[in-house]
């Protein structure tokens, strides 16, 4: 004999996940729908929904294009922001300090040591 309540069951909870999944992505594309750069544009249509999914993943977002072949970089892409952290912090500090220690006389860093650094501690300091 089959167990047709466990499978009524199954899919009862199946489809109120994806009922609760389809509410939070409407949200979000109603939040977002509502986002304009500061010439007044909204996020391109081309790149919405992935705009909408990394942020539904707790991906904040901060720029986004879909890319164009008439100018600029024709290639889509997203811009990122990490939340700042205790770690965040605490990476960029160590980061700082080691710059200050590679800062040698440019006879004695041919390679230009302290420029990398700085480069990698200026990535961290947004």
């Amino acid at each position: 004999m089959e167990n047709t309540e466990g499978t009524q069951t199954s899919d009862t909870a199946l489809a109120l996940e994806r009922n609760q999944k389809e509410q939070a992505w409407k949200h979000f594309a109603d939040q977002l729908g509502n986002v304009t750069d500061r010439l007044g544009k909204p996020i391109d249509s081309g790149i919405f929904d992935t705009v909408v999914a990394l942020n539904l993943f707790n991906i904040h977002t901060t720029q986004s294009c879909e890319g164009h072949l008439d100018g600029g970089i024709a290639a889509p892409w997203v811009e990122m922001q990490t939340p700042e952290t205790d770690e965040l912090r605490t990476l960029r500090t160590r980061t700082h300090k080691l710059s200050d220690m590679i800062d040698l006389e440019p006879a004695a860093n041919p390679c230009g040591f302290n420029r990398a650094a700085r480069r990698v501690s200026v990535g961290f300091s947004r």
